[in-house]
């Protein structure tokens, strides 16, 4: 008599899915940055603390006067308070913020940069105005010329870096401003099938 064996042999399937999510934040605190040829900084009040309302800073940073040609200094939002995912893939940034212009027929332009630990770390991203308005840069998949982490975005000195330029009377001031990431996490489903 033979003896017949049959032998199993399980296969381990993994399948990975992407799930593009995002989280918008707020800053908590906002601080002037020295920029060379500015001709004058915001005025900042609260020691920075923006006291956001839900529509926008309770303290606005603000700077008036501009009469031609005026370039401010930097402004540094940071302290966002994100908490994405370690195991995220960051795939976009989005800045909606509002803010002050001009007299009629007169402009001003807000740079902004993404930055980290007090430093630029992006491309510059342009926004003109003419009065107070909501501007909205960046996209679900527009990461502004840099990669980001995770552990860069979550840190409270991830911020954006804001500068203005105007030529006419203007009242420089940003009364919002919300970033939103867009990421992707990757979730791994494991399944055990027999093969015989």
């Amino acid at each position: 008599m033979k003896n017949v064996y049959l032998t199993f042999l399980v296969v381990s399937l993994s399948t990975t899915l992407f799930a593009q999510q995002s989280s918008t934040g707020v800053p908590d605190t906002v601080k002037n940055i020295a920029k060379n040829g500015s001709t004058g900084a915001y005025t900042i009040s609260s020691n920075g603390y923006l006291n956001h309302n839900g529509t926008g800073f309770g303290n606005a940073p603000i700077t008036t006067n501009c009469i031609v040609n005026c370039v401010s200094d930097y402004l540094y939002f940071h302290t966002f308070n994100f908490n994405i995912p370690a195991n995220a893939v960051i795939t976009g940034i989005e800045a909606t913020h509002t803010r002050g212009g001009c007299n009629s027929g007169s402009w001003a332009i807000d740079t902004l940069h993404i930055a980290y630990n007090g430093s630029i770390i992006s491309s510059p991203k342009r926004d003109s105005t003419t009065n107070m308005t909501t501007g909205t840069l960046g996209s679900s998949n527009d990461l502004w010329g840099t990669l980001l982490t995770p552990a860069i975005v979550n840190s409270n000195s991830f911020g954006v870096f804001i500068n203005t330029t105007g030529n006419g009377i203007c009242t420089f001031g940003q009364f919002d401003l919300r970033f939103t990431i867009y990421y992707c996490t990757q979730n791994s489903n494991t399944q055990n099938v027999p093969d015989s």
